[in-house]
């Protein structure tokens, strides 16, 4: 059978030729390159065989790419993931990005710079890096479901449907608690777990020398907070507004013994 010679100029005309008739096509290609760079070069060895290193390369990284991108594929989130992952008091950079990209964080076992190196032909590897890297630029580590959507809106990030709802349903649960404990006299706060803890922020309150008026005493917290070298601890979070609406001025409305 006669050699059959082509020259190819884009990706798309691959896809014309059946896998036999590509590998022949791909191996007359390359003998055919090989002998002329032998005629050029006939005792550079070395070189030679560096140039078929260098083309077992490209074929195993295409390899590990469309590995990948397969292997994101098998990694969907289903509705139960969502609703699972909205429970989240916080997510990871990482479960983050593979939530916003319609994976299941737990099932995603790649690493980043690998999921990177796919992205050009995975548009689920496109989503997760994409994420990613906005994240990693503006030093987030952990954020709440609810803090997630809201930066997903901000930097026009798509986020899957279900997902969202799930996320706005869980929350928004737990506000309403809030709003209704606050309207029957302070009682009722966030359910059980979230009235413990702002229990305890308001003993630990009561035995610190921190002022007993909230934006005063969110004042100092924020610059503990904010602050770096030996003066602070460095975090971002929460700012002052938070720390005095949605803690201390909550805590301060605790039932108590009158007599306390």
């Amino acid at each position: 059978m006669a050699r059959k010679s082509a020259q190819f100029t884009s990706i798309e005309e691959y896809d014309k030729y059946s896998l036999s008739d590509l590998k022949e096509l791909l191996t007359e290609e390359f003998r055919r390159d090989f002998d002329l760079t032998v005629e050029k070069y006939p005792d550079e060895r070395m070189f030679l065989s560096f140039a078929l290193l260098g083309l077992v390369s490209r074929v195993r990284g295409v390899s590990k790419r469309a590995e990948i991108a397969a292997g994101l594929e098998q990694c969907l989130a289903t509705d139960q993931t969502y609703r699972h992952w909205a429970r989240m008091p916080t997510w990871e950079h990482r479960e983050m990005a593979a939530l916003f990209a319609g994976l299941d964080p737990s099932s995603v076992s790649f690493k980043d710079e690998d999921i990177a190196s796919a992205a050009s032909g995975s548009e689920l590897a496109r989503k997760y890096h994409e994420v990613l890297s906005i994240m990693k630029r503006g030093g987030h580590y952990k954020v709440s479901p609810e803090e997630a959507v809201r930066w997903a809106q901000q930097f026009r990030v798509v986020v899957p449907p279900q997902l969202e709802a799930d996320v706005a349903l869980m929350w928004s649960v737990a506000e309403s608690a809030s709003e209704s404990g606050t309207t029957q006299g302070d009682r009722k706060i966030r359910g059980d777990r979230e009235e413990t803890l702002l229990r305890v922020v308001a003993g630990m309150w009561e035995l610190s020398s921190l002022p007993k008026q909230p934006n005063v005493a969110a004042d100092r917290l924020e610059a503990l907070f904010t602050g770096t070298g030996d003066g602070g601890w460095g975090w971002e979070k929460p700012s002052k507004k938070t720390i005095a609406d949605t803690v201390l001025s909550v805590a301060i409305k605790l039932p108590r013994n009158k007599a306390s």
